[in-house]
């Protein structure tokens, strides 16, 4: 079953279960092959989606940004 980039970040960030970087949640998501990327970079999508999320969202975000992580509130 295909989802998306931001249900998959999700997952990963909560079995990972400490901050990640978006680079190595977008590698985790290669390696699932649950999304299907299109696109020369995925991991500029990957944040530029959780960054919207989190500057439209503020408190209600699902995700917070740690330095040049990212985790779940």
């Amino acid at each position: 079953m295909e989802t998306t980039f931001k249900l998959e970040a999700i997952n990963i960030l909560k079995k990972a279960k400490r901050p990640l970087t978006s680079e190595e949640i977008t590698k985790e998501i290669i390696k699932r092959k649950n999304v299907k990327i299109m696109g020369k970079t995925p991991r500029a999508t990957l944040y530029s989606i959780l960054i919207t999320e989190i500057k439209k969202k503020g408190n209600k975000s699902t995700f917070i940004k740690i330095g040049r992580e990212f985790s779940l509130r």
